[in-house]
């Protein structure tokens, strides 16, 4: 009895003794039972289950932390001399986690933080310099070429109408392209990153990084984060001689003959050219870049002389070389705007091939124009 009474007090006297718990335990077993030796029984087999259960969760947990070791640390927890790993009780290897943890959170991950928002400041200072300044480069870039083919074709009118091109925000891309047009140098030069908490109260600012943040994370749509030309829709305006607009490319395609449905998709493509192979003009007023060879195949098939030798004509503005197929029956378009024609001829098996190259006054001729300009350009 001396020695039982030592073990209930032993027992009891742990801090995870609930008297409370024991009690209720103890009257379920009385009510199920016939006597105290199947209480006993019972109890010794459910206790040897739940110490079973805690093994288990032991050897768990410890795997658990070595795994962890090996994989953060590159170390084996059984190097470590502050714990015998294997052996210690689980109080004290549940201690020593704790403190571990307490030394992550205060120490190491404090430090790590420091080194996150270091490198959180620099990529957004990246980003800023490097992304949205050059990204607003080529947004100025889209207006200074606009400008610049609207100036040749200005000078060039369609049967009394002007083609103009025109761009506008895409809506989808508003809040981004407004936050990078308030870009600039000073901007740049700012303590502070594109996404300084500071600017949070901005409701436009927040839109914008919102929206820059969720096409980041969409693989599909990163590519219009970085392609400048997704930030603007385009359409072509086609205005009287005194700039008045008449109507748009979208609504003559409903309406307008085939060939007023060409014009507008050759200058198109011409000012693609241009952008392209990066054709400008300098101050001297010559046409300079890259690469300029433009080629069509059965061209102005569907337009008459005089607005054949208009969008020719824009297109030797901008710089562009043309090299254009035509059937026998354009011979006098191509020859009125072309400065060679080579004409070709197959008979069966044999071809042959002549060359002529058309000269000023006769282009003058084919063109329409009047003896008056003829001879003043003689």
């Amino acid at each position: 009895m001396s020695a039982l009474d030592e073990e209930r007090n032993r027992l009891t006297s742990h801090p995870n003794y609930d008297a409370e718990f024991a009690s209720e335990r103890y009257s379920l077993l009385e009510s199920s039972m016939v006597s105290g030796a199947a209480i006993y029984k019972e109890a010794i087999s459910r206790a040897e289950k739940a110490n079973e259960k805690a093994r288990s969760f032991d050897q768990k947990v410890r795997k658990e932390v070595a795994d962890h070791y090996a994989k953060y640390h590159q170390a084996n927890l059984d190097n470590d001399t502050q714990l015998d790993y294997l052996e210690s009780k689980f109080e004290e290897f549940e201690h020593y986690v704790s403190y571990q943890i307490d030394v992550l959170s205060e120490t190491e991950l404090a430090k790590y933080a420091k080194r996150a928002e270091l490198a959180r400041r620099e990529a957004e200072e990246t980003f800023r310099s490097d992304y949205v300044s050059k990204l607003k480069d080529s947004l100025d870039q889209v207006a200074h070429i606009i400008r610049e083919l609207n100036g040749s074709l200005k000078r060039r009118p369609f049967n009394q109408e002007v083609y103009q091109f025109r761009y506008y925000p895409n809506g989808d891309m508003k809040d981004i392209l407004d936050l990078v047009e308030r870009f600039s140098t000073q901007d740049q030069a700012n303590v502070g990153g594109l996404f300084d908490p500071k600017m949070s109260d901005d409701p436009e600012h927040v839109r914008a990084i919102s929206a820059i943040q969720e096409l980041i994370s969409d693989e599909e749509k990163q590519q219009d984060l970085a392609d400048y030309r997704k930030f603007y829709n385009f359409e072509v305006d086609i205005l009287d001689l005194e700039g008045n607009k008449k109507t748009t490319l979208s609504q003559r395609i409903q309406t307008g003959s085939g060939g007023e449905h060409q014009i507008p998709f050759y200058l198109a493509i011409a000012a693609a050219l241009s952008t392209t192979y990066r054709l400008h003009e300098t101050m001297e007023g010559e046409i300079v870049g890259g690469f300029s060879l433009a080629m069509f195949d059965e061209a102005f098939n569907k337009i008459d002389m005089v607005k054949t030798s208009t969008c020719m004509g824009f297109m030797k503005d901008i710089g562009l070389q043309v090299i254009a197929a035509a059937p026998d029956d354009k011979r006098a378009v191509m020859a009125a705007n072309m400065d060679t024609i080579i004409s070709v001829w197959r008979e069966g098996g044999a071809v042959s091939i002549d060359v002529a190259y058309p000269k000023e006054k006769g282009q003058i001729l084919l063109n329409g124009q009047s003896d008056d300009t003829l001879l003043t350009s003689a």
